[in-house]
């Protein structure tokens, strides 16, 4: 399986008057109109994921500006409407280089990869200067700030005890950020999957991040529709995929998948009856994101919501959904 750490290619952060910030990376894989009962229980499931949080009260996995889900057939999927995905975090490390995606669950912590921090052979919180990384919410552009954007650094990084970095097991992590994260109408918190919470093969979920599509205009934030495909897609091809703590989601027929430095995007599903987004897999490895030859693996972040949770909480910061 290919490990995402490849990365060269030029994104400048614009401030007014400040000197713009060269990133260089080069990605190798990658209703209410219903009546009745239907529609009361929309409107409660909606209501039941809203909580005030520093006086912020805003729900999780319901955007403002909702996203377009017109299924285009290129590789590395569309451009987003600018807005749409707002719990998506662009992170870039001390040399300014994008290291990956993560996903806003709280006003101070992100979800993300493990391997954005620490694979086979490397250890950025050793061999960087963590507090020097900036993390990007509300971005569109990597070549401009959009309006809505914020940026904050890493105050702690929390990776899984049991994580490996030959195998990938338990490829995930959690990014406490040195101030808390202000909700607008661009930045939001995505939903942890609830109790209980199944997907099935052939379910369309999505992922977007800042990828390398072949388009002119992939400097802003694209995404992808990723149909659910079941574990032995992705066992033929991977020897070392992991049944019951990972999932298998994309096409076999060259058609899109993500990028090395969309490591740690959330792989997000829509509920038909609420229309609440939840985050059910965060990008870890898989194929080639120029081709989209191969399926993605993702973390399955059901099998890891107790960890989150409990994570959460002992970092001072519960989840609040």
């Amino acid at each position: 399986m290919d490990l995402f750490k490849h990365r060269n290619r030029p994104v400048n952060k614009c401030g007014d008057d400040a000197a713009q910030a060269s990133i260089w990376y080069n990605r190798q894989f990658v209703a209410w109109k219903q009546r009745d009962r239907g529609a009361m229980l929309s409107f409660v499931l909606i209501i039941s994921s809203i909580v005030i949080i520093n006086g912020q009260s805003v729900p999780c996995g319901v955007p403002v500006v909702p996203p377009s889900l017109i299924n285009k057939r290129i590789v590395g999927g569309s451009a987003a409407v600018q807005g749409s995905w707002p719990w998506m975090v662009m992170i870039a490390d001390d040399a300014s280089i994008i290291s990956g995606a993560g996903s806003i669950l709280g006003p101070r912590v992100i979800m993300t990869s493990a391997q954005v921090f620490k694979g086979d052979g490397f250890d950025y919180r050793a061999e960087t200067d963590i507090t020097q990384w900036a993390l990007y919410t509300g971005s569109h552009s990597i070549s401009s700030t959009a309006t809505n954007e914020q940026n904050f650094t890493i105050k702690s990084i929390m990776i899984h005890e049991n994580y490996n970095t030959t195998s990938l097991a338990n490829d995930i992590a959690l990014i406490i950020t040195d101030k808390d994260i202000v909700y607008n109408d661009h930045t939001r918190p995505i939903c942890l999957p609830a109790k209980g919470h199944t997907y099935h093969v052939g379910d369309t979920c999505y992922v977007a991040a800042w990828g390398d599509t072949t388009n002119i205009n992939d400097e802003v934030l694209f995404q992808a529709p990723m149909p659910i495909l079941g574990d032995q897609a992705c066992q033929t091809r991977y020897p070392d995929y992991i049944v019951g703590t990972e999932l298998c989601a994309g096409y076999i027929d060259g058609r899109k998948d993500f990028c090395d430095d969309d490591i740690g995007a959330p792989l997000v599903c829509k509920d038909d009856q609420s229309g609440v987004w939840s985050a059910i897999g965060i990008a870890s490895s898989g194929g080639n994101c120029r081709t989209g030859h191969s399926p993605g693996i993702y973390e399955d972040v059901s099998k890891y919501t107790a960890w989150v949770r409990t994570t959460m909480e002992n970092a001072g910061f519960p989840y609040a959904y």
